[in-house]
């Protein structure tokens, strides 16, 4: 893109929502405060990530996990940050399921993107 005599390198602007659903046991901490590292150990099991998705994708991990997963809540996060910080984007069952991992060192950029609360299966 050109304005006026100058390029203008053009981002891929706009925002991503991602949704999860926090353990029962965690309550609404996640939608309160943000992602806590504590709660995401790196281990010989774990990655030490936390793993959002589209909404399509969480409506169906939560209609498998209702017993185990209760609050829901979507993060606003803008294109340019997933992208500038390489976030692994998996698809799932289907190609209309993706999945994205965030790292636990990403974690205080990433809490201060806008949290809302949302219910699996309402749009």
């Amino acid at each position: 893109m050109i304005a006026g005599n100058t390029p203008v390198l053009v981002h891929n602007c706009g925002t991503t929502d991602l949704h999860r659903v926090s353990p029962v046991e965690r309550g609404s901490s996640e939608l309160d405060n943000g992602l806590n590292p504590e709660h995401f150990p790196l281990t010989d099991e774990l990655d030490g990530s936390a793993y959002f998705g589209n909404e399509a994708r969480v409506n169906d991990f939560a209609a498998n996990h209702g017993g185990t997963h209760g609050q829901g809540f979507r993060v606003t996060v803008p294109n340019k940050w997933l992208r500038d910080n390489d976030i692994e984007v998996w698809e799932g069952m289907t190609p209309d399921h993706l999945e994205y991992v965030i790292p636990n060192h990403l974690f205080g950029e990433f809490n201060q993107f806008p949290r809302a609360p949302w219910a699996p299966g309402a749009s």
